[in-house]
């Protein structure tokens, strides 16, 4: 079983280019690599984003935006 496989294929990678979305993996055997954005998820999840989630992708994208 190939761990993180679909994250480097080439269709995927295309993808994300297309959408200007620069992707983010740690090196192997490095757990501490992606630590700085992991921060930064955990905080919009915990802290930002209400318990019970958002009505609206607007209504979330509004609200990170400020």
């Amino acid at each position: 079983m190939r761990i993180r496989g679909q994250y480097r294929s080439k269709k995927y990678r295309q993808l994300l280019w297309r959408n200007c979305v620069i992707q983010s993996m740690s090196r192997r055997g490095n757990c501490l690599d992606n630590s700085p954005m992991e921060r930064v998820f955990r905080s919009l999840k915990n802290e930002w984003a209400p318990a019970v989630g958002y009505m609206t992708l607007q209504h979330a994208l509004s609200d990170i935006r400020t």
